[in-house]
Formats: structure tokens, sequence, C-alpha cells
């Protein structure tokens, strides 16, 4: 939506929001971890972000770092390290 590649996110064809809104796996998508988070996902979809967020997803998208606190990305170096 805010690329304007789409006008709803159920628009984009390679979206996971697919999935969730059925909530049903697909080939590619496990529902269950996003469903605990996320109870109504038509409402989520809805939300906008406030520039400060629109700049953190920004800076870690150009950096490839991941966005989380701290101990986010501690425990994603210790995930990744095991593999």
């Amino acid at each position: 939506m805010r690329a304007r590649l789409c006008c709803l996110p159920e628009g984009w064809r390679w979206s996971s929001v697919h999935a969730h809104l059925a909530k049903e796996d697909d080939a590619v998508v496990s529902v269950a971890p996003m469903l605990q988070r996320v109870t109504d996902w038509n409402r989520y979809l809805l939300q906008t972000l406030n520039e400060s967020e629109l700049e953190g997803i920004r800076a870690h998208g150009l950096s490839g770092r991941p966005a989380g606190d701290e101990g986010f990305v501690d425990k994603l170096q210790l995930l990744t390290a095991e593999s």
C-alpha cells in the first residue's frame, strides 16, 4: 500500500496476508506464530505507522540488521550461529 503497488495488502499476490487472514498454513507460511501475536488481522493491517517507526524499518532494511531490541538480536545471533 505504501509503495502503491496495490490498494490493499490482500492485493499483493506474494504476501503472507492471505494465509494469515485464512488462518491456514500454506506452502511457505506457518501462521501459528503470528496468530498468537495478532488476533484481529483486518484491524492490524489497517494500522498506520508513525514517521519514527517508518524510519526505523527503513534503517534496518538498508543495513540488513534485524529490527528488534538487543535481546531479540542476541537470540537471533545464537540461533543462526548454530545452523
